[in-house]
């Protein structure tokens, strides 16, 4: 039996909390592929806020960026919740390349990750 890479929930009805469980290694395609199919089942539509938690000291491997910008590009809002420098710095190189900057937003614990989160759906309610 395999570890579970991440799991998804639905929080207060509003937004999809997918958190990445593996810690210390790095994810690979498949990996980060498995953990938004967890969130993608929730909300196929993809128009659901995601608040994206990452797991301490992961990183994505190159081949791992494609789809992880793809599923960023796909959703009206993305708080990424980060635990580390390394993951931060790859966070801003992410979130550079997506070009939506004002609706992606980088966080170093959830309670401000979730109020902004928050506060972003309100503005657009």
């Amino acid at each position: 039996m395999s570890e579970q890479i991440a799991e998804a929930r639905i929080i207060d009805g509003r937004y999809i909390e997918l958190k990445f469980l593996k810690e210390d290694v790095s994810l690979n395609k498949e990996d980060v592929t498995t953990g938004w199919m967890e969130a993608n089942a929730l909300d196929s539509s993809k128009k659901t806020p995601v608040l994206l938690i990452t797991a301490k000291w992961s990183l994505p491997e190159n081949e791992a960026f494609k789809p992880i910008l793809s599923e960023i590009k796909s959703r009206p809002l993305v708080a990424i919740v980060v635990h580390d420098l390394s993951q931060r710095l790859v966070g801003n190189f992410t979130l550079n390349l997506t070009g939506k900057s004002r609706n992606i937003k980088i966080f170093d614990n959830e309670a401000d990750a979730r109020k902004w989160l928050s506060k972003k759906m309100d503005a657009l309610e």
